[in-house]
C-alpha cells in the first residue's frame, strides 16, 4: 500500500514539474514585444509614468493629467524567459504591413487590375494615382 501512495506522490511531483516549469519557458519573436502580468498587474517600471516621457513635454496640463499611466517593462525580443503559473504573457507584434490599396479583393479588375487608384481632385476632376 506505501509503494502505490508513494508513486501517486512521485507521480504528482513529476506531472507538476513537467506542466508547470518546463511549460513555463517562452520566446518572444523579432517581430513582437511581451507584456508579463502577474494576477492581471503588468509588471511596472518603479514608480516611472508616461507623464515623465521626454515625448509628455509637448502635451498641456490636461493632457498630462488624462494620459498619466505607470510605465510597464516592456519583454524585448528573444529568450528563453520563464514564467510562473500564475502568470500569463501577452506578445502584441510590431510588424509592419504594406499593401496595394489599389487592389480590390472582390473586383480584381477593379482600378486596371490593381494598378492605378482613381481620385477626385479639390477642382472635381478625376485624376489616376499610381505609385
Amino acid at each position: 500500500m506505501s509503494t502505490i501512495l508513494l508513486g501517486c506522490i512521485v507521480g504528482f511531483i513529476a506531472w507538476f514539474l513537467v506542466r508547470y516549469l518546463a511549460a513555463g519557458f517562452y520566446t518572444v519573436n523579432q517581430n513582437e514585444r511581451a507584456v508579463k502580468t502577474r494576477f492581471g498587474r503588468a509588471e511596472r517600471v518603479g514608480d516611472a509614468t508616461t507623464g515623465q516621457d521626454p515625448i509628455a513635454e509637448a502635451l498641456n496640463a490636461e493632457e498630462k493629467e488624462r494620459y498619466n499611466y505607470p510605465q510597464v517593462r516592456v519583454i524585448p525580443p528573444g529568450g528563453p524567459y520563464f514564467k510562473w503559473p500564475w502568470e500569463k504573457v501577452y506578445k502584441i507584434s510590431i510588424a509592419t504591413q504594406t499593401m496595394n490599396m489599389a487592389t480590390d479583393p472582390e473586383n480584381s479588375d477593379a482600378n486596371y487590375q490593381g494598378t492605378m487608384l482613381e481620385a477626385v481632385t479639390k477642382d472635381q476632376l478625376n485624376t489616376g494615382l499610381k505609385g
